[in-house]
């Protein structure tokens, strides 16, 4: 699935992408940069955030929360015969 993620932060975050099967791929997401990624659908992003100069937070988020939706197509009037 496509997924989107959005860096609000003030500071570098190291983004991480991982499911059960030891599937995952790390990213850097620089402040105010939106991040567009595939991953499985179990899949969970990891963010990294550093706090101080020695410590990090760390936050998950369900990539299916993530997921970017994209708008259904209009239907098409059907064209009648010109009479």
């Amino acid at each position: 699935m496509q997924c989107s993620y959005q860096n609000r932060s003030l500071s570098p975050q190291v983004l991480r992408i991982r499911n059960a099967d030891g599937y995952f791929v790390t990213s850097i997401a620089y402040p105010g940069r939106r991040i567009f990624f595939s991953a499985p659908s179990d899949a969970f992003l990891e963010i990294q955030s550093n706090l101080l100069m020695t410590s990090y937070h760390l936050d998950y988020l369900d990539c299916e929360g993530l997921e970017v939706k994209r708008p259904k197509p209009a239907p098409q009037a059907a064209l009648s015969p010109a009479c």
